[in-house]
Parts: structure tokens; sequence; C-alpha cells
């Protein structure tokens, strides 16, 4: 413009290109994302241009009716271009993805499979949303799992860790096939399993079910306990795939003495899809762990349920109990094996690398309170040494292995004396429940130095047993049992400061 001289620098295309030019530099200069000296200043002169542009009366460049000579012009480019460049922003126009750090996303169709032949495959679409390459792998958890056999393809080949690497943006198909290796002859009832992901190190994990293909299927692999021990019941729920009536029955290989529920002890039965559950009951301290031995069959197909999954209970006294190398029977017990201790209701396992164990103070008492440390690496005691294992009434935990998802042992904590249950060359804390009677005697250690009274109650003829008797402290004491029948047992139930003692016959 300054070559051109005044004239044409007044035309009206040169005002706007000259206010265009003024636009441009507001949005490098970001004037226009909120009130700043820029914006006045572009105000003022976009008026004057539109207003005054045009009256030589108001130079822009020179106030002169010829233009610059070239070396002028040139000279006074250059300075322009150089103030151009320095009154820039320190920054580069770009465009921010806000979706550039997004994980892995997994996408099922389904979230319950039906065996075809033992088999079922299952289909993942694993997404990257993101603009960074992801590390991921899977696995699959499932209790029984030596019951199972699973495998992993994608990319058109079969993977043997399950694991690999996504591209951004990039999708790929992941299938998992699951074979039941139980006999053909046996169906599946509905079984939980677990898709663990990992993605850079972080855990997600889905919840998926297989059953087999059946009228009448089981909603669960295992029965639930909804009974007493004197009046014993135990059902499943039931998911129906048509409107007919069924026949069932119950095959007891063991002779339990299970039968169908309101059938007078008989073990068919007729039902159809408005039964929403199958319940079986027993006789007066009928053991749920024979359940294992009965199969539930439906219309000439059968399934075999696996006995309630109830929490073990673990009774300890308010004060909590002393775990002490020197002392006989005072050890851990069921943990002398180490592993983890995890507090609280969760099914899995933390897989967390880096827990300790519970703090041992220099000085004073050695406390391991469970509801405090909830997690936590099962420490050795050494001699000379002695632990104090806390724990609040009604709570409950599990005992797992490192690397391993899920839990040995689920326990419930109820209150009740401190007693060990000697069996053999080997012992128990957890007392409570069916047990089998050894050469005709029950033994108890009392690592306590308070008496702890058992009262006995015989279910059936021939058992000679006192009525009670007392477990005196810091001593074994043996009860002598002369049960009727080899195949007799004992529940056990835990009170405050008080064990009963049911005999089956």
């Amino acid at each position: 413009m300054a070559r051109m001289g005044v004239r044409e620098a007044r035309s009206s295309s040169t005002q706007m290109l000259l206010l265009f030019t003024i636009v441009i530099f507001g949005f490098l200069f970001q004037a226009f994302s909120g009130f700043s000296t820029w914006t006045v200043i572009l105000v003022l002169a976009s008026v004057m241009l539109l207003t005054r542009g045009t009256d030589p009366r108001f130079p822009v460049v020179l106030d002169d009716a010829a233009g610059l000579k070239n070396e002028d012009h040139r000279r006074l480019g250059l300075y322009l271009f150089l103030a151009f460049v320095l009154a820039l922003p320190a920054q580069v126009p770009y465009s921010l993805a806000e979706d550039w750090d997004e994980t892995i996303r997994y996408e099922l169709d389904e979230m319950h499979y039906f065996l075809n032949e033992n088999s079922t495959m299952i289909e993942i679409i694993l997404v990257n949303d993101g603009w960074l390459e992801r590390d991921w792998s899977s696995d699959l958890l499932v209790n029984q799992s030596d019951k199972f056999q699973w495998s992993c393809y994608f990319s058109s080949q079969e993977s043997e860790d399950c694991s690999g690497i996504l591209g951004p943006k990039e999708k790929i198909n992941l299938q998992i096939n699951i074979t039941w290796l139980e006999d053909e002859e046996l169906l599946l009832p509905k079984t939980d399993f677990y898709l663990l992901f990992f993605v850079d190190g972080e855990e997600s994990l889905m919840e998926v079910s297989i059953s087999s293909k059946h009228s009448a299927i089981p909603q669960s692999s295992s029965w639930s306990a909804v009974g007493t021990f004197f009046e014993p019941k135990f059902c499943v729920d039931l998911s129906w795939t048509n409107t007919n009536s069924h026949p069932f029955e119950i095959r007891d290989s063991g002779d339990s003495g299970f039968y169908f529920e309101g059938t007078e002890q008989l073990n068919m039965t007729q039902l159809d899809h408005n039964s929403r559950k199958v319940c079986i009951e027993g006789n007066t301290g009928a053991d749920w762990n024979s359940l294992s031995e009965i199969l539930l069959i439906v219309e000439n197909h059968s399934f075999s349920l696996s006995p309630p999954r109830v929490p073990v209970e673990f009774v300890i006294p308010s004060g909590g109990i002393e775990i002490n190398a020197t002392k006989n029977y005072s050890g851990w017990g069921a943990f002398h094996e180490g592993g983890i201790l995890v507090y609280g209701t969760s099914s899995i396992c933390d897989a967390s690398t880096t827990l300790g164990y519970p703090n041992k103070p220099s000085t004073g008492d050695w406390i391991w309170d469970l509801a405090i440390r909830k997690e936590a690496k099962i420490p050795e005691v050494d001699e000379n040494q002695s632990l104090i294992f806390q724990l609040d009434e009604g709570g409950t935990f599990h005992h797992c292995l490192e690397n391993e998802r899920l839990p040995i042992q689920t326990y419930s904590v109820i209150t009740g004396p401190e007693v060990v249950l000697l069996q053999g060359d080997s012992y128990t804390r957890f007392w409570t429940g069916f047990h089998e009677i050894h050469d005709d005697n029950i033994s108890f250690f009392n690592p306590t130095n308070e008496t702890v009274r058992v009262t006995f109650q015989a279910i059936g003829d021939g058992w000679s047993v006192p009525e009670s008797t007392n477990i005196t402290g810091n001593a074994v004491t043996n009860i002598q049992v002369d049960s009727p029948q080899d195949d007799s047992y004992l529940f056990m139930k835990a009170e405050p400061n008080l064990i009963k003692v049911y005999l089956v016959e």
C-alpha cells in the first residue's frame, strides 16, 4: 500500500483488505476471547477505517501522492515483517483432541451364553478410542476351574497369554472359547465367570454367565441353604424356556435322605414354568456336604449342583486370639501356609503386589485388627513372639494366595470361646459346622485360662454321651463319644462361652 500512493490506498477495496488484516491480527492476539487493550485498539481502528478510510486527510502510511521508492519500501516491509514475527503470541495454532488419552473399552453383545456340544464362544470387541498405544491382556476366572478349559483368539490366530497392543483408533475382535470338561451326560447349570482386562496395568472386570441350553435351567451352580439344622432345606432358582410341565427327579448316590419339598419324602415331582425354584428337604441334621452326591434330573437330563457356598465361621472372643509359635496348637492353623487376608465382602482378591505385613511395634503388643488393616500378608510369628489377631463380630474376610484372584475360602466372624479342635495329627480353629467322629472321641484344646462349657444333644438312638462337660483352660480335653454307627457325625455351634454339639446318627 505504501507503493500505491495515497489515492489508490484510499480505495474501498484497500480499506476492506486493511479491515480483514486487522481482524486476523485480532484472532492471533486473542482479542476476541475476552476484554483486553487490543479490543479497544481493534474496535477504534475498524471504526476509523469504515468511516474515515477514504478521507485523504487521515494518512494511513504516508501523506503523499506518490508511492515510496523501492529501497524505502523494502526496508519498511522488513521492519513490518520483524515487528509482526516478534509480536506473535508464543504458541502455534492447533486443534486439541479431547479423547487423546481415552482407554480401551469393551463391547459384548450378550451377558449369558449357552453351551453348544460342551463349548461356547464369547466375542468381545476391544476399541481404543484414544491416540495412544495401549498394552492389554485378558484372563478368565471361575470357581472349579479344573472343570473348564479356555483359549483366546484375535487377529485370526490363537494367543497363548491373551495379550497384545492396540494402536490409536484401532479395534479388534477378541474371541474366548470355553470348553466344559465334564461328562457329556451332565448339563451345566448357570455358572458365573469373571472376565478380567488389564490395560496399562489398570484392571477392569466384567461378569458373564454360561449354561447348557435346556427347557429348565438351574440359575446357580450350587444349592442355597434356606433352612435350619433341625429343618434342612435347600433351593435353587429355575429359568424356563417353555411353558411345558416336566418331571423332576433326585438321584442320590449316597442315600443322604433328601426329598422334594412337600412331597412326603418322594424323590420325584412335577414342575412347570410357574415354579420359579425347586427345593429339597432332609431329615434333622442332614449334612449339606452330601449334596454333591445328588443329581437333579430334569426331563432325563442331569444337573450336578455343589453344596451351598457359605462362609466358614471363625469363632473369636471379643479381645481377639493369640497367635503364638511356642505354645501348643496356638499357631495360624489353616493359615500356616501364608497368603493374604482381605477384609470385606468382595469375591475377588486384589491383584496388588505391594502388600506388606502388619506393622510390628518396637515395644508393646503386636496387634493386627483386620477391620483397620483390611488387607495384609499373613506374618510368620517367630518363637518367643505373639500376635493378637482381632476381628469385629459380623465381619467377613477372605483367605487369598498371592497372584490368585479367587479366594481359597471365605470366613464370617462370630463371637464365642477360643478353642481348638484336634483332629488326629492336625488341628483347626474353625470348629463349627459338620465334622466326622474319630475313634469315638472329640478332643479340644483351650489356650485361655477360662473354662468353656460343652453341651450335647443326640439326634437318634444309641448314643452314649454326657449331657455336658467342661473344657479346662491351657489343657487338652478328650470327650468320649460312643456312636451307634460308623457313619455318624456331629454338628457344632458356638455361643458366648458355650459350645453346643449335636450328634447325628
